[in-house]
């Protein structure tokens, strides 16, 4: 199920489906926060029954809230949809390694904090570390 077709400053397509790995990575640092109480129930749910069918309904409600985020960040009416493309499009031609990445990560996440009113927690940079 496509979420988003949109071109990129060269024209070319940026076209992803919510399947995608890289749509999921994309998506996974604004779950944390926009879908906190759902995987809270879903975790608390896991943690007391081993069984995949007695938790079926919390995990079926990540899944709408990952969605629902999906939608939301490509929603054009938002402005944030084509650094998310962006994003996402890097993710995959780099095999979901953040480095190379790491810009369009900042630069989608500063624009879903302000035009969104979106919480990230405050990202860190592994390659750029000093130890």
């Amino acid at each position: 199920m496509a979420y988003g077709k949109h071109k990129d400053d060269n024209d070319e397509p940026l076209d992803f489906s919510a399947d995608s790995g890289a749509v999921l990575w994309g998506l996974s640092s604004g779950m944390i926060t926009f879908c906190k109480e759902q995987q809270y129930d879903y975790l608390e749910c896991k943690s007391k029954d081993d069984n995949p069918e007695k938790c079926l309904a919390e995990a079926l409600g990540v899944r709408t809230c990952a969605f629902e985020l999906a939608k939301l960040y490509q929603n054009p009416a938002n402005g944030c949809n084509i650094k998310f493309a962006h994003y996402v499009k890097c993710l995959k031609r780099h095999g979901l390694r953040q480095e190379p990445c790491w810009d369009y990560r900042v630069h989608f996440e500063n624009c879903a904090a302000e035009n969104l009113g979106l919480d990230f927690l405050e990202p860190v940079n592994l390659w750029n570390l000093s130890l």
